[in-house]
């Protein structure tokens, strides 16, 4: 049996606060909501209003679309939870992070000569 919205929205959330490294009490005082409604959310157990995705987005840095692309079920080739991982992970850095980022993934995927530096 699949996940329900409220499940695929509350990890795609846990997701990408693991990855800032925040913890639920960080995030629930960021968002203007309560550590213990952060973990409701995450596991499911609640569905956040459309104010408080937008809130936890914003404390999050990322769009609520990243956040909302957890409900997409069109069906992918199995690289787009990946794809939602490596935008979550750039999302917080800064140009410098950005731009090694980049370098380093030119030199691993060896994109063309087309990328901006």
């Amino acid at each position: 049996m699949g996940q329900t919205d409220g499940q695929r929205l509350g990890a795609q959330i846990r997701e990408v606060r693991l990855a800032r490294r925040m913890t639920q009490a960080q995030l629930g005082e960021s968002a203007d909501i309560s550590a213990g409604y952060v973990a409701q959310v995450e596991a499911g157990t609640a569905l956040p209003s459309i104010p408080a995705v937008r809130r936890m987005a914003t404390a999050l840095a990322i769009p609520v679309s990243s956040l909302m692309a957890a409900l997409d079920d069109t069906p992918d080739d199995g690289t787009e939870h990946l794809r939602q991982q490596l935008s979550a992970l750039l999302a917080g850095c800064d140009e410098a992070k950005l731009r090694l980022a980049l370098r380093l993934l030119t030199a691993l995927i060896g994109a063309s000569d087309t990328a901006p530096q």
